[in-house]
């Protein structure tokens, strides 16, 4: 071992006076030249002196320390010193490179940054560690241990990760870096955090602590290797169960072909405390199996909460924000991360402190009222009185709700300040995406869009709870950030969203990367090669939305792992081989293999794999799927997806029974879909989860005999949904369906919400619901072309019931046609009147010929076009001009009624008349044209009028369905009731005893006078 040496290093002075370390180098530089004394490293020199730590002077120490003169042993470099970032100039979240302040450089600092843009630079800029990696990597060494204590320093791991690909036979074999911090970190001292006097730096203090005889752990041999020290520092730093307090996290980079031995200590005991064993894998709380260490494209849950790294920064802000009461909005581009920084970040977290309950957490979907109302009323059992919550949770109208939460909401704000209560909305969009164009006041319905009324009431109940002064209820809510401008329209949330409240997910740094990948599989006593690291960081940091893909990829690399539970480059570049290149169905090409990124070969890949072939099962091998099953797969990815405007989609869970809708031919064949079904959500493209309560409830009461069905079939209540939206671009073949047909399938998913609303309502209100106007008129174009109909999905119960989409389109097309047939016959009628009007006006005005030609036009228009009635105003035009033409005239004009006039009768005499008219009244006239009387009781037209031979009986017919007998004098007699429809005709015998009638209910019915029905 002599020619293992080490070089300690520290920078303490600076020509720069705003540039200084908060860390005491010279006395990090002293502890940790002790405790190698007895390692196997010889210190070969200690570079202290303001002129030994200039740019120059460093670099050329570093590269007499490194140069390849004959040696070729073990070396360690340890540096401690001020650190800082280099930042784009335009893009300032682009951190490009790390450096050390020297004694001489000349740098322009912002937030502990410098700008890559020369005119900025003053002078040297440091000593860049992506320099100090290259030099490094060229080094013939056999091994090179870097240690750093100094803020930033988490860049030099990061860029020896990316420069691992440049490892070749000949050259350096053993690389691993520890950093006292992630890029963008600030490295702390033991004085400035209260933990000693001294300013030593904390990671170099734990450093020592982990290479001591007395307190470092070791292997059984008592071997200390650079793993087990930086697993001593991790601990102590982060864990509290170890310790740890300080947010410092430090990073190793393990680039090696074996361990490093940094110590040789006497062997312990087995049982000793100071033989360091891994973390306990993390196994699945319902299986008591090991926890796959990535999730895919399924989102992160609290069971992975051991699992998940590379956000804490993100789960540090939300923390800071939750401090006091308040709403945050965590708002990010799809595949983020979102959601899975509060599953198995901050939740798991939450859960661990005695002052924290977790409501319910909901995803707002179509019954997002329901949801919100049951979560908020059952986790406040116990702190809020119960006929509060019970008035709140079980209401069932949106005015119910309204008038139920100004009680809630105060009863809010009275709680005690302990505990605390966490209410998390996730993929809020939904709140958007699926409002309905329609306003509604039911809750509930089963309807894939969400009633306006339900949309404005589900933020002001979840903002106020959270936002009351007073309230112990704190609100987190994740979104996509292309639904920001959807919030702006809502006060509440436009303050949270442009206030200091909401947190944008900001890109991940490399550091995070490495961890989200390496660490997983570590907990899970797995490795990942080194050359599959840099080509992983190098694929991730180059593709806009990576983590679901990354995760997708991981999943599938530790399926594949070699008997050494290592993930292997070769692995990773099989996953982007492909059995067929080309699309037998689109001709698109799918061959990947030349694509740019890996990760989205990888996907695309699998999918297309998925899509062409069954899965491997024990005793049925996979086969190749036939052309219906693969549009079975095109049916169900697409109505897994709300079209957008423009190109914006955004993926819509689905009941399965609602899928199974897509075949409807027999059993057998809905039974082959139920398997392909399940096929993909094994596959791990589709993800299937039973519906939460509400949904349930809701279900339930639209469908009585679902309870039933759902005893035979458990799924007949289950949701479906995408794994994730990554697959919607992330899947070639799926961008391509959805780009088909784009304005049909949004015709279809508004006609599937009008159906549903339709068949929910009672049935007087079914024509209400009907479709009508802009829609009806685009689903006759693309149902006469068979376009709709592939995309319309109806349930078995639809089917039977008569409520599917085609008796729904049917319905809507007869009812717009009578209403149609109504209003063209309304503008007729209002036609011929005006023309009468104008008759009686131009009569009125002298122009008697002008007036005749009018009146004449006007009945000749009744007569041919409303052949079914003459209007009164029509007949009252022609009796104007028959007086003066006639010196004794027949015919007189009877003026009283103010409706239409259906039926007159004269008396035997001669000298009375009855009539019947529209506006429900009987009337009796002397033959001059005196009003005798009227005669009222009916509340419908009267249709039909009789005499009695003796002139003292009158009979009246009406719609109301009755038939009336009055006296002369205008008493009403009696009403006889019995007829269903309206009555249009009435007679009596010649002897007055009997009276017969006719009606709409297809009928004729007789009567004894006293109203017997005979």
């Amino acid at each position: 071992m002599d020619n293992s040496e080490a070089l300690l290093i520290g920078i303490q002075k600076y020509a720069q006076t705003d540039i200084f370390s908060p860390l005491s180098t010279n006395i990090d530089v002293r502890n940790v030249s002790e405790v190698l004394r007895d390692s196997k490293y010889k210190i070969s020199g200690r570079i202290l002196n303001p002129d030994q730590t200039t740019t120059e002077a460093l670099k050329r120490a570093l590269k007499s320390f490194l140069a390849s003169d004959g040696r070729s042993g073990e070396v360690l470099i340890y540096i401690s010193g001020h650190g800082y970032q280099e930042v784009d100039q335009e893009i300032v979240e682009r951190k490009l490179n790390g450096y050390l302040a020297t004694s001489d450089c000349r740098v322009k600092l912002e937030d502990n940054s410098i700008s890559n843009s020369p005119v900025l630079r003053e002078g040297p800029a440091g000593l860049s560690l992506n320099w100090l990696n290259q030099l490094i990597h060229q080094s013939n060494r056999s091994s090179v241990v870097l240690l750093i204590d100094a803020c930033h320093s988490g860049h030099a791991a990061l860029q020896a990760s990316l420069l691992q690909s440049s490892f070749t036979r000949g050259r350096l074999r053993n690389f691993h870096v520890i950093a006292a911090c992630q890029d963008g970190e600030t490295a702390k001292s033991q004085e400035k955090e209260g933990i000693a006097t001294q300013r030593g730096g904390i990671f170099t203090r734990y450093l020592v602590e982990g290479l001591s005889q007395e307190t470092g752990y070791r292997n059984p041999e008592g071997k200390i290797t650079s793993g087990i020290l930086f697993e001593f520092i991790y601990r102590k730093l982060t864990n509290p169960d170890f310790g740890g307090t300080v947010k410092q996290r430090p990073i190793h980079a393990n680039y090696a072909d074996a361990p490093i031995i940094l110590k040789e200590c006497a062997p312990l005991p087995q049982e000793s405390s100071l033989i360091v064993a891994p973390l306990p894998p993390v196994l699945d709380p319902v299986t008591g199996q090991l926890l796959h260490p990535y999730p895919g494209l399924d989102a992160f849950e609290e069971k992975h909460a051991e699992l998940f790294f590379g956000r804490e920064d993100v789960i540090d802000l939300i923390r800071h924000k939750l401090e006091r009461p308040t709403f945050v909005p965590i708002i990010g581009a799809s595949g983020s991360g979102k959601s899975s920084v509060v599953k198995a970040g901050l939740i798991p977290a939450l859960r661990k402190e005695d002052d924290w309950r977790v409501l319910e957490p909901i995803k707002p979907g179509r019954y997002a009222l329901m949801k919100l109302t049951r979560s908020l009323a059952q986790g406040l059992k116990g702190y809020i009185s119960s006929s509060i919550l019970e008035s709140l949770e079980f209401s069932r109208t949106t005015d119910e709700v309204a008038a139920a939460m100004p009680a809630f909401v105060s009863a809010v704000a009275s709680l005690p300040a302990s505990p605390r209560f966490l209410l998390f909305v996730d993929q809020f969009e939904e709140i958007f995406t699926l409002v309905a164009k329609e306003h509604t006041k039911d809750i509930g319905q089963n309807d894939n869009s969400l009633p306006q009324a339900d949309q404005a009431l589900f933020i002001e109940l979840l903002t106020q709870t959270a936002l009351e002064p007073g309230s112990s209820v704190s609100a987190v809510m994740t979104m996509r950030a292309d639904f920001v401008g959807d919030c702006l329209r809502y006060e509440a949330l436009y303050r949270q969203i442009q206030g200091n409240s909401a947190i944008f997910m900001p890109p991940m740094k490399l550091s995070a990367y490495e961890r989200a990948i390496v660490e997983p599989a570590r907990r899970q006593g797995g490795n990942i090669e080194p050359k599959l690291l840099a080509a992983l960081l190098n694929d991730a940091v180059s593709e806009p939305g990576s983590l679901p893909l990354l995760q997708f990829a991981l999943e599938q690399l530790w399926d594949s792992r070699n008997q050494e539970n290592e993930l292997t480059w070769d692995a990773y570049n099989a996953l982007g081989r492909v059995k067929g290149a080309e699309d037998s169905e689109s001709g698109t090409n799918t061959d990947n293999r030349t694509a740019a990124n890996g990760l989205k070969r990888a996907l695309n890949v699998y999918a297309d794999e998925i899509y062409q072939n069954t899965l491997e099962k024990e005793a049925c091998p996979s086969r190749t799927r036939n052309l219906e099953e693969q549009e079975w797969i095109r049916r169900i990815f697409v109505n897994l997806v709300r079209t957008g405007e423009g190109s914006t989609d955004t993926r819509q869970r689905q009941l399965e029974a609602d899928l199974l809708g897509i075949v409807k031919d027999s059993i057998e064949q809905r039974d082959a879909l139920k398997a392909l079904i399940d096929d993909l959500v094994h596959s791990r493209l589709l993800v299937r989860g039973d519906a939460d309560p509400t949904v349930i409830q809701a279900v339930l009461k639209q469908h009585p005999d679902a309870s039933e069905v759902a005893g035979k079939q458990p799924d007949a209540i289950k949701m479906v949904d995408l794994a994730h939206e990554a697959l919607i671009s992330g899947w070639r073949r799926f961008a391509t369906w959805l780009q088909e047909d784009r304005e049909v399938r949004r015709i279809a998913e508004q006609m599937q919400d009008a159906r549903r609303k339709w068949k929910a309502v009672a049935p007087e209100k079914k024509t209400e619901y009907l479709m009508m106007g802009a829609l009806l008129s685009q689903a006759k174009e693309y149902w006469r072309s068979d376009k709709l109909q592939p995309y319309l999905l109806d349930s078995q119960e639809d089917t039977q019931n008569e409520t599917d989409s085609k008796t729904f389109y049917t319905l809507s097309d007869q009812y717009e046609k009578s209403s149609k047939l109504k209003l063209q016959q309304a503008l007729l009628e209002a036609e011929v009147q005006f023309k009468a009007a104008s008759s009686n006006n131009k009569l009125a005005e002298g122009n008697r010929l002008e007036a005749l030609t009018l009146a004449i036009q006007a009945a000749g228009q009744n007569r041919e076009r409303l052949s079914h009635k003459m209007l009164g105003l029509v007949q009252q035009s022609l009796f104007k001009f028959v007086d003066p033409i006639f010196p004794h005239p027949e015919i007189r004009s009877f003026e009283g009624h103010t409706g239409d006039v259906y039926a007159v009768a004269l008396s035997r005499d001669g000298q009375t008349i009855v009539s019947g008219s529209s506006d429900k009244t009987v009337r009796l006239w002397s033959l001059d044209g005196t009003l005798l009387r009227t005669l009222t009781g009916h509340t419908g037209y009267v249709r039909a009028v009789a005499l009695s031979r003796d002139g003292q009986t009158i009979v009246s017919g009406s719609d109301d369905s009755t038939v009336r007998l009055w006296n002369l004098d205008g008493t009403l007699l009696r009403t006889l009731t019995g007829h269903t429809g309206a009555v249009y005709d009435v007679a009596l015998s010649r002897d007055g005893q009997t009276i017969v009638s006719g009606s709409s209910d297809s009928t004729v019915r007789l009567w004894n006078l006293d109203g017997t029905l005979l």
